[in-house]
């Protein structure tokens, strides 16, 4: 049986550590309503991160946190 949680405090960043090599800095999304905006590569949001590739979430609950 899991706990119930409740989150205490307004989420307002959410930060994508990149574990694929220690040399590549961690960045932060704003989050803003259910919207994830990620910074600007150039003239375009990011989707991926450019580092390890890996999908960057754009909706806010993210899907794993629904579940519980």
């Amino acid at each position: 049986m899991e706990a119930e949680i409740v989150i205490s405090k307004v989420v307002t960043k959410l930060t994508h550590i990149c574990k694929c090599d220690d040399t590549h800095p961690s960045f932060e999304g704003e989050i803003d309503g259910n919207n994830v905006h990620w910074p600007l590569c150039g003239r375009f949001r990011m989707s991926y991160c450019p580092w390890c590739g890996k999908h960057l979430p754009h909706n806010w609950p993210l899907k794993e946190e629904k579940k519980r």
